[in-house]
């Protein structure tokens, strides 16, 4: 069927596939989209635009808790218009990270090694990846799109976070995250099975 779309965020396809969700996990996914600059909020059916416009103007100055925001938006929208067909995707490539989180300190590493991570990864975006796997069944059901970035978690075991990151839409990569998230899963070893799969990637 038609994937599920967000209710509060134009364009963008919900990350999770159960048919309930609950209002942390809302919560947590527009806190993320608000710390990573936001993008264009899906306009209501009905007439209410105005009240809209302003709940729209205080989230985003911070004035507002996204749990409200959310609360307030379910109460006043009718449904998001549907999303224009979309291109065919074209790959570009993709990195790979492992955060390994402690009590005290959190490590990133990236695969292949050497890239920067982007602005827009934040630490704050890092914490909503924690609380999204939290609250999914899979940690590969968590996707989130942050600016130009698409990023999909690939296995969680405690502290360690495994995460692929790209311009791509992820549907170019289905394979890639369903036998990475297998093979984390079962090892231990997670740097070098990391570094093997960003390295067998062409371009």
């Amino acid at each position: 069927g038609e994937p599920r779309r967000c209710t509060f965020i134009e364009g963008r396809q919900c990350s999770f596939e159960a048919d309930q969700l609950s209002m942390d996990f809302c919560k947590v996914c527009i806190d993320a989209w608000r710390s990573s600059g936001g993008a264009r909020v899906a306009q209501p059916v009905d007439r209410s635009r105005e009240k809209l416009t302003q709940i729209d103007a205080l989230f985003q100055r911070g004035e507002l808790e996204p749990e409200d925001y959310v609360r307030l938006r379910r109460s006043l929208m009718g449904e998001a218009p549907a999303e224009s067909a979309a291109a065919k995707p074209v790959r570009k490539g993709f990195h790979l990270l492992l955060v390994e989180k402690s009590m005290f300190s959190k490590k990133v590493r990236t695969f292949p090694a050497g890239w920067g991570l982007p602005p827009a990864i934040t630490g704050k975006l890092v914490e909503s990846l924690y609380s999204m796997c939290d609250s999914a069944d899979r940690a590969t059901d968590v996707k989130l799109e942050v600016g130009e970035l698409r990023m999909a978690c690939l296995a969680r075991d405690g502290g360690k976070l495994a995460l692929i990151v790209t311009e791509d839409d992820l549907s170019v990569y289905p394979d890639l995250i369903t036998s990475v998230g297998v093979e984390l899963e079962k090892s231990e070893e997670w740097e070098e099975l990391l570094r093997v799969a960003a390295s067998g990637q062409s371009g």
